[in-house]
């Protein structure tokens, strides 16, 4: 009974090195951002490792590829490593589907198309625009699991401001954003219990 075991645990690391695996590293990444902000374009364009943007319903019939509801697909990194993308619809019929599917171990990536973010803030001001191209989507990703980590950002459609807007509508966007952030938080002090 004992050779048999010895037996059996040398065969297993004789085989274990010989055939040796590798360990696949999968990181989760949940992308959300409004309808058209350019999310499924990014994540075809960082499978592909080439520039890819998503068709719309055109006059010629061709098929609307945008995202229904949510779509998950991976991209590899490396031999050792894949980003799993969870990439959401941007309507706002989806946002209760970021609360079923993403993970707190998941990096949340964040699109803004600035070319938006800019048309808005003209007609209704900074602050109102940076409510609803960022604060509102990462709500719901920070109800549901305050101690995700950052965002990352993307801003999309970069091509279509002049350098001198777009730095300045990207100053404004964080500066917009910190100050909500800061006026969020004091807000949740002042009403949490002494």
């Amino acid at each position: 009974m004992c050779n048999q075991v010895v037996e059996a645990v040398r065969k297993y690391y004789f085989d274990l090195k010989v055939e040796a695996g590798t360990n696949q590293h999968l990181i989760p990444v949940t992308v959300i951002g409004k309808a058209k902000a350019g999310k499924t374009s990014l994540v075809r364009s960082v499978q592909q490792s080439k520039r890819v943007l998503t068709e719309r319903n055109t006059a010629e019939g061709k098929l609307d590829e945008s995202t229904k509801v949510f779509k998950v697909c991976e991209a590899e990194i490396n031999k050792t490593s894949m980003l799993l993308f969870v990439d959401y619809g941007g309507q706002s019929i989806y946002h209760f589907s970021y609360q079923l599917t993403f993970k707190t171990q998941c990096v949340p990536l964040l699109v803004i198309d600035i070319e938006e973010f800019d048309r808005l803030a003209t007609q209704n001001g900074e602050e109102a625009a940076c409510q609803d191209v960022c604060m509102e989507w990462l709500s719901h990703l920070y109800i549901s699991c305050p101690r995700l980590c950052r965002p990352v950002v993307v801003l999309t459609h970069r091509d279509k401001l002049t350098d001198e807007r777009f730095n300045k509508r990207k100053r404004q966007l964080v500066e917009t954003t910190e100050k909500l952030r800061c006026r969020i938080i004091e807000a949740e002090k002042c009403a949490a219990p002494s």
